[in-house]
């Protein structure tokens, strides 16, 4: 792996990766193919295996539809989410309450195919606002596992899911996220993460924090990085008052 200033070095890998690639016809630009190649350490080999097989998998979802596409309503109403926040740095922050996600209810109802198209919805959109907002950048995302029952959870096939689209955005999307954290994390996720840490990358792990459901854990974290003003509208909604509470009392 070269250091991060050899820029380059960098560079030239860019151009070598791209030569590669030259037989391929794909719509990615400069930006994106460096994500892939800082995501496999500059190792071009690899670096160029997996934007094949990303380019396929665009092609093989019609990923770059997914905006257009026209979810049922109450797929959208089921699987919540909001994209409009912005950290101290200008990232975009997202934020999933993926514990008041129904997706137990919805695959055992027969939704599945359509519960897949609206995550890959979730994650064109989210890679559109981030290459709006910050063209190359990367984001931070909340997600909220507040609600999250066990029922929910120790659903085989919800599980699968959540195991196959862990994958997917490894595959997929390389070197996009700043940070994840986890807030209101009940006890079945002790249960749970053994089953998804294998499939996720060193640096997601790293930039991956966990919490319990006691904020005055999760809310100092966040605010190190978030003003109050840059937090999802969703995320303020449910929390605003817990966060000014906090910050009156430190």
């Amino acid at each position: 792996m070269i250091a991060n200033t050899d820029y380059s070095t960098e560079s030239q890998l860019l151009t070598q990766l791209k030569v590669r690639l030259a037989d391929v016809n794909h719509d990615l630009k400069d930006t994106d193919i460096l994500r892939f190649l800082r995501g496999r350490s500059h190792n071009l080999t690899d670096a160029e295996n997996m934007l094949r097989n990303h380019i396929q998998w665009k092609i093989d979802h019609d990923f770059n539809k997914a905006l257009t596409w026209a979810i049922a309503p109450q797929v959208k109403e089921g699987f919540p989410f909001c994209i409009d926040g912005l950290d101290k740095d200008g990232r975009v922050v997202m934020y999933y309450p993926l514990g008041l996600w129904k997706g137990r209810q919805f695959l055992s109802a027969g939704w599945g195919p359509e519960l897949e198209r609206h995550l890959l919805y979730i994650a064109a959109y989210g890679y559109h606002i981030v290459e709006k907002t910050t063209p190359g950048g990367k984001y931070q995302v909340i997600l909220d596992l507040a609600d999250l029952s066990y029922w929910q959870t120790t659903y085989y096939d919800a599980m699968q899911l959540i195991l196959r689209v862990f994958r997917e955005f490894e595959q997929n999307f390389p070197e996009t996220m700043e940070r994840a954290v986890v807030i209101n994390a009940p006890w079945i996720l002790d249960v749970i993460f053994p089953l998804i840490r294998p499939i996720l990358t060193g640096s997601t792990i790293q930039r991956l924090e966990i919490y319990d459901n006691s904020p005055e854990k999760w809310v100092p974290v966040l605010l190190d990085k978030i003003p109050m003003g840059g937090f999802p509208s969703m995320f303020r909604k449910k929390y605003q008052t817990l966060v000014e509470e906090w910050k009156a009392n430190n």
